[in-house]
């Protein structure tokens, strides 16, 4: 199974708290479904970890050509009640002709995380929900023995489609917020991404065509910079992902960098206009008195850290 079992564990609580949770065994194969998600795996290959979780949140497993929808109570228990209509995915999935590939762009709309999609028939983007693909769909619990990874996702009527020789998972897209419409999508128009389906730019690797896919991010960079001020962008990643090392595509006199720690850049550039300390109340009141558009603060989770532990380190003062 191509699905981190306990991240899909989450996702079936949370829609067991929520909406409710539809279990069945139909047709040899293990359903399990709730509104914006779904999971359809032959029953030979479900593995002990996946059938623990089902029978730890419902009770039991479903015999066969069972469905039953499954709610919480108040008290904790689950209720269920008979479902006698209930979705054939593979006929949906065989039915969903486009298909999308997961661009190298990620959305963040406080509280949620998105995947951004770009579909092939008129390249237009959606998005989904981080928590219910990114994060759960991994080869961690792959059978190679029988199964690989999916391709790219299949898409019809707002759904992605996940599927590989045992399982079929989809993800309902969402809506993905003004700001995204109006002003992050308009300016990737003209951009396939379809050409660079599983490239992403790690630094410190060697990938085939890194450089082409370097260029088409600096593109992607300098079309939406101008009009995208006002919107918060966050990157993360381990220690040594590159998060610092991305500076380096911007121009000396581009940006304004406020760094937390005064550490050494990993580039040999320098930027015009630099400023340092670990206050959240001098660093905004540094971005409101200045006209440049664009800060960095480098890095946020050194500022969360001394919000917590105030005495650790040496404060030092914003200059620009």
């Amino acid at each position: 199974m191509f699905l981190k079992t306990g991240e899909l564990k989450k996702i079936m609580k949370a829609s067991l708290k929520k909406h409710g949770l539809i279990v069945g065994n139909v047709n040899d194969h293990y359903l399990v479904y709730s509104d914006n998600w779904g999971l359809y795996i032959e029953i030979p290959y479900a593995s002990n970890k996946f059938k623990a979780a089902i029978m730890e949140l419902i009770g039991d497993l479903p015999e066969a050509y069972e469905c039953y929808l499954y709610k919480t109570t108040p008290d904790g228990e689950a209720e269920s009640e008979t479902v006698p209509d209930y979705p054939d995915p593979y006929e949906q999935w065989k039915a969903a002709k486009d298909f999308a590939a997961i661009a190298p762009v990620m959305l963040f709309a406080w509280p949620h995380e998105y995947i951004v999609c770009q579909k092939h028939s008129d390249l237009k983007f959606v998005v989904a929900d981080r928590s219910l693909s990114d994060r759960v769909i991994s080869r961690s619990e792959l059978d190679t023995t029988v199964e690989a990874m999916p391709a790219r996702p299949s898409f019809l009527s707002g759904v992605l489609y996940w599927k590989n020789e045992t399982t079929i998972y989809w993800v309902h897209t969402e809506s993905p917020g003004n700001k995204a419409l109006e002003v992050l999508f308009p300016r990737l128009n003209g951009i396939s991404f379809l050409r660079m389906t599983g490239l992403r730019i790690m630094w410190g690797r060697k990938m085939r065509n890194q450089q082409t896919g370097e260029r088409m991010l600096r593109k992607i960079r300098c079309l939406i910079k101008e009009e995208i001020m006002g919107l918060p962008v966050l990157i993360y990643g381990k220690s040594g992902s590159g998060k610092s090392r991305s500076l380096k595509f911007f121009d000396e006199d581009e940006i304004v960098l406020l760094n937390t720690e005064k550490k050494e850049l990993p580039f040999r550039k320098r930027f015009k206009k630099t400023g340092s300390s670990d206050d959240i109340g001098k660093i905004i009141t540094t971005i409101n008195q200045n006209p440049e558009k664009v800060f960095v603060i480098d890095d946020a989770g050194y500022i969360m850290t001394h919000l917590l532990w105030p005495t650790i380190g040496i404060k030092r003062e914003c200059f620009i």
